[in-house]
């Protein structure tokens, strides 16, 4: 892990103008759903300009996570983990689009191991209008979500798209909606809105809905609430 982190930092200085900017972001955010699920996530950044208009973003996240499940003998077991997840992400951003692309790597001992790729685009169509779509795929070696069942090598990709409306300059909206795929041939779909409040910039402030519903019968199906208080720039 201490190699991984080095490498990056490495990399970036070498590939790094001597007069791009370096800027560091933090944040918290936290979700509540279905069976008790509460998930707490503080997390720290740094990104570093590349150009005018690209730059890269090295992110750690350190998940809480705890939920309820009932057991082979009917009794209700409480499951916590806590989960470390390393993110390099590189952005390019211009007056009416912008692109991103980010690799993940998420480790909570034995009970978890995955590697995710997120990418997308935006497109700006009105002043205060944007549109976003982007691919995610995660694949996932786990005993965490299952934990009477065997260890599981699982696939899982998704589709998503939203919008972004600016209604004020301290007030956006952003409906956006997903669908999954597994290759256990499980499909899901998430329909989530979300507003961020700028109080002041750079500070943001999100909170927001989201529905998850899937084909097989999963414990986590249902509604969340989400809220974030974070520092970007």
């Amino acid at each position: 892990m201490k190699t991984t982190v080095l490498a990056v930092v490495v990399l970036v200085s070498v590939l790094t103008p001597a007069s791009a900017e370096t800027f560091v972001q933090a944040g918290f955010e936290s979700y509540v759903g279905p069976n008790r699920m509460l998930l707490w996530t503080p997390w720290l950044g740094v990104r570093q300009g590349l150009s005018a208009s690209s730059s890269f973003l090295f992110k750690c996240y350190f998940h809480n996570l705890e939920f309820r499940y009932v057991n082979l003998e009917e009794q209700e077991v409480k499951r916590s983990s806590h989960m470390m997840n390393l993110t390099a992400a590189f952005y390019n951003q211009r007056p009416s689009r912008e692109a991103y692309a980010a690799l993940s790597f998420v480790r909570a001992g034995e009970m978890y191991d995955a590697l995710a790729l997120d990418a997308g685009v935006g497109f700006t169509v009105l002043g205060r209008l944007s549109l976003d779509a982007g691919v995610y795929a995660i694949n996932e070696d786990s005993i965490l979500w299952l934990p009477e069942e065997p260890r599981r090598r699982i696939t899982t990709a998704s589709l998503k798209g939203g919008v972004r409306l600016k209604v004020f300059p301290w007030l956006r909206l952003n409906p956006r909606a997903a669908v999954y795929r597994n290759t256990d041939g499980v499909t899901a779909t998430m329909l989530a809105v979300s507003l961020v409040l700028v109080p002041k910039s750079p500070i943001y402030v999100s909170l927001g809905y989201s529905r998850y519903a899937e084909s097989a019968a999963y414990r986590f199906r249902g509604d969340y609430l989400e809220i974030g208080l974070n520092y970007y720039r």
